[in-house]
């Protein structure tokens, strides 16, 4: 989304040439000619003027819909802390101008559309209470593991009789395990809670009289493991009135990026009762052809590979 507003406002600055001066003033002088603003215009127009319309059109309504709840001081704070990651302000400007943005100020602009439509998927992301309790126990409960991580099923049983055999598991993984980060710990993972590995580890890791025990081999889409749970508590002070807020927002967030803009779009549109006078830019407005084609263009792609 990002990309596309920067885009926008790109092509948008074309169109502000008309609000400076007359339109036959020249923009680009050559020996015998000239390009005027209003030669800038057309070709501007007609090959983006559609798209332009649509994302103005949805800025304002998202302005209109949301534009309550982003207050002046929560844009300056997101602008600050973009500033804050350039070493000094002729950098900030550089990156500006290479993304098509002129200026600080309308940085501010397209910053501000981007943060209302998070707000509008944030208002779309509702957390219920037995989510954030279902989190929470989640989160209550850690094990401390170690694994060996190996691509074959036949190696995978050949080191579970091994250390059936009584082998030493950390040596091993050291010599074993395809996952080096922890193999050069001894196959160790430290302590995690669910929903930090894939399913079936967990399924694993998470089964009640475990402790101690090794696994027989497991397989994910990784390869196949050897599991050893090494210990399993739950977290002191760990209570559900010190972490629900954190829960909610986390909860939040992760159900707002999988939200379709095109969802909220098409909702925006409903509510407004957009009509779209000019027929040139029906296609823009159009979500579900857009959908279907872009969903065609990816089969065809893989269809290629």
């Amino acid at each position: 989304m990002k990309k596309k507003l920067l885009g926008a406002a790109a092509v948008a600055s074309v169109f502000t040439l008309a609000a400076c001066g007359s339109n036959d003033e020249a923009v680009i002088n050559y020996k015998g000619g000239e390009v005027n603003k209003a030669d800038v215009q057309e070709e501007a127009y007609e090959k983006a003027g559609a798209q332009i319309a649509f994302q103005q059109t949805m800025n304002k309504l998202l302005e209109k819909k949301y534009g309550k709840e982003v207050t002046d001081k929560e844009v300056e704070a997101e602008v600050k802390k973009t500033k804050d990651q350039f070493p000094d302000k002729e950098q900030f400007n550089t990156t500006l101008k290479s993304a098509g943005i002129k200026n600080e100020k309308e940085f501010e602009t397209v910053l501000r559309t981007q943060m209302l439509l998070t707000e509008a998927k944030s208002a779309k992301s509702k957390v219920t209470d037995k989510e954030i309790q279902e989190r929470f126990d989640q989160e209550k409960v850690e094990v401390k593991a170690s694994h060996i991580l190996v691509a074959k099923e036949s190696e995978a049983k050949d080191i579970k009789k091994q250390l059936d055999d009584g082998a030493d598991f950390a040596k091993l993984a050291k010599e074993k395990s395809t996952d080096t980060g922890s193999g050069a710990k001894g196959g160790d993972l430290g302590y995690f809670t669910k929903g930090k590995m894939v399913k079936e580890f967990e399924d694993y890791a998470f089964k009640d009289g475990v402790e101690g025990k090794i696994s027989d081999p497991i397989k994910t889409q990784f390869g196949y493991h050897i599991i050893k749970v090494v210990d399993r508590k739950e977290k002191k002070d760990f209570t559900l009135d010190k972490e629900k807020a954190r829960i909610k927002k986390a909860l939040a967030e992760e159900k707002a990026a999988q939200v379709n803009p095109n969802d909220i779009y098409r909702s925006l549109m409903k509510e407004y009762d957009v009509k779209i006078e000019n027929k040139d830019f029906k296609d823009a407005f159009d979500l579900d052809k857009q959908e279907q084609q872009q969903m065609q263009q990816q089969m065809m792609q893989q269809q290629q590979q």
